[in-house]
């Protein structure tokens, strides 16, 4: 029989209990959507889980590719859609039409970069002879604290010792026991954070859009 779901917003990642899932909360930023942080754990848990199970069909650079193009075609219906949205009168039948248009067309550029930014992870760790699923993981985990307010930071204590701060008690409550005696010690943590972090600053210098792709501003 299924747990019942007893984490403070009535939710529970699929392969953790709820004790955990109420450890994750506490470890969250003060103020952050708690109830979408959960949700977005669990997504990023299940595509891990499942990845490991099976590998992709496709090669990750076709992919990659066509995630690409996806991006592209969705930023010139954008600006088709803009160029309508300045045509509408409030006379017209359905005049905020466009408006709603622009706010899927907003959703669907957001899966789609998170999902070309995995594709880049997984090129990236295979490169580098890393555990790709991991570092999806990772990479997913460290997305969501960032989406929560959290900062990609840690500390190194003045009397000496392990990397620590709100970012690494985080991480490390979270992937803990997914990963069992695989779980990075803080460490290897301080260097996942700042793989990661330097990855986000290559892709501002390369000026991949972010967000505003829908609104001009690019």
């Amino acid at each position: 029989m299924a747990r019942q779901n007893t984490s403070t917003h009535g939710f529970r990642i699929a392969p953790l209990s709820d004790e955990h899932c109420r450890q994750i909360e506490a470890a969250l930023p003060h103020g952050a959507d708690r109830g979408s942080a959960l949700k977005a754990i669990d997504e990023t848990m299940r595509r891990f889980l499942s990845s490991r199970e099976r590998r992709s069909r496709h090669p990750p650079g076709r992919r990659r590719a066509l995630f690409e193009r996806i991006l592209n075609r969705i930023s010139g219906l954008a600006a088709d859609v803009r160029r309508l949205k300045r045509e509408t009168l409030w006379s017209d039948p359905v005049p905020n039409w466009p408006a709603s248009v622009l706010d899927e067309l907003w959703n669907l550029k957001e899966l789609t970069e998170t999902l070309l930014e995995e594709e880049k992870v997984l090129h990236l760790a295979v490169r580098g002879r890393r555990d790709e699923y991991k570092e999806l993981l990772y990479s997913g985990i460290l997305r969501v604290w960032l989406s929560a307010g959290g900062e990609l930071r840690h500390s190194t204590p003045p009397e000496g010792g392990p990397p620590r701060g709100p970012c690494v008690r985080f991480f490390l409550v979270v992937v803990e026991p997914i990963l069992g005696d695989d779980t990075p010690s803080p460490y290897g943590v301080a260097k996942i954070i700042k793989r990661h972090d330097d990855r986000r600053s290559i892709a501002r210098k390369s000026g991949r859009p972010k967000n505003g792709i829908l609104t001009g501003q690019n």
